[in-house]
């Protein structure tokens, strides 16, 4: 596994839930959005304290990871 992905180990899993409970996503596609450029979206998730800016790119990512990259909010996921 890339170092790229390393680094996001432990921000993937609070973005996108537990396996054994409620989640938005699975760890395969949030992964796969990982690779294809989106880890910047959430590099310094868990690291830094979290701001605005952190949010937005948490949900872009998020977003992505469920409905690729036609989304870029949870509000446009809805409306689809």
């Amino acid at each position: 596994m890339p170092h790229t992905l390393v680094a996001l180990l432990p921000a993937v899993p609070a973005l996108i839930g537990c396996d054994t409970k409620s989640k938005v996503s699975t760890r395969h596609a949030a992964f796969k959005v990982a690779e294809q450029g989106g880890s910047e979206l959430i590099k310094d998730f868990g690291k830094l304290q979290l701001t605005s800016d952190m949010e937005h790119k948490a949900e872009k990512f998020l977003a992505n990871a469920i409905g690729g990259f036609k989304f870029d909010t949870m509000d446009k996921i809805r409306c689809f």
